[in-house]
This record gives C-alpha cells, structure tokens and sequence, in this order.
C-alpha cells in the first residue's frame, strides 16, 4: 500500500488523499502507521462504488468516458 507520513488515505482503495491528518474534515481511523478516511474518495464514489456521476477534478478516467 502507497501512503504518506502525516496524510490521510481513503479508507476503501487505499490510496493518499493528499490532505494532512490535522486538515482532514472527516471521521478518520488509524491502521498502524497509516491514518484511513471512513468515507471513500470521490474515485472510490465515482469509479467503484458509483454514487457519483463525475469526479470533481480532472480525472483521465472520466475523461475517457466522455460527458457521461
């Protein structure tokens, strides 16, 4: 697993969120080293969960799918 010193990850892929731990608007839990969002990230709600239509930045993934 991929993770920061200091950041959050999302607690269903897993992957860095890039905001810092003290930054982080959200309930969090701690894994080891590794501090978890309990909310997935908006991939997460787009990509594989799919409660959200699009993600809100410049993703090549929704990018490839066109408007839809």
């Amino acid at each position: 697993m991929l993770f920061r010193a200091g950041e959050v990850n999302c607690g269903h892929c897993r992957e860095p969120q890039g905001i810092a731990v003290g930054d982080y608007n959200g309930e969090a839990y701690e894994d080891g080293e590794v501090t978890l969002t309990r909310e997935p990230c908006m991939r997460c709600r787009v990509h594989s969960i799919g409660t959200q239509k699009r993600c809100d930045d410049d993703c090549p993934d929704c990018e490839d799918r066109g408007n839809g």
